[in-house]
């Protein structure tokens, strides 16, 4: 997320937590960060959030549900479903025009429906990789094209451990 220069994030994947060790809190709150985190409204985005406005910055959360809202705790509570095309461009251009820019996409986010294998329907398959893959590529894609504009940016990626476990159920 940071260069060394500027911190670390802890990540305790028991308690679903994070915290920002940054090295120069000052400069957290001097170039007041603006990140938007994806999946702000639980497990690991909701800590990641908190820690980044802990640190000073200006954060809005995006979820799918009204209990983003709920989640807010000082933060910018965005409800939008990234799976609905177009939606992520949305979300950047509100969260742009809320702060003044962008400077940190967190992409925390995800489902996994659970299902027999061979019941698991073409319909649940479908959302879980627009959900999960395609809203992913599609806020990338959105913030990249705001760094660019304004000549800097960082995008974070975090997926489940989920996935590298097997088990008798599909997703």
């Amino acid at each position: 997320m940071f260069d060394r220069s500027e911190g670390t994030v802890e990540i305790d994947h028991e308690r679903t937590q994070a915290r920002l060790i940054t090295n120069r809190p000052s400069e957290a709150l001097r170039r007041r960060w603006r990140p938007l985190v994806i999946g702000g409204g639980g497990g690991l985005g909701k800590s990641l959030a908190s820690a980044l406005r802990d640190a000073g910055a200006q954060v809005a959360i995006v979820g799918r549900s009204e209990r983003v809202k709920a989640e807010r705790d000082g933060m910018v509570p965005i409800v939008r479903d990234l799976a609905v095309p177009g939606a992520a461009s949305e979300v950047v251009a509100e969260c742009t025009q809320l702060f003044g820019g962008l400077d940190i996409l967190v992409n925390a986010h995800g489902i996994a429906p659970r299902a027999e294998a061979e019941e698991f329907d073409l319909a649940s398959w479908q959302t879980t990789i627009d959900i999960n893959l395609v809203s992913v590529f599609s806020m990338c894609q959105a913030a990249g094209r705001e760094f660019l504009r304004a000549g800097r940016g960082k995008i974070i990626n975090i997926a489940s451990m989920l996935e590298f476990f097997g088990r008798t159920l599909c997703l």
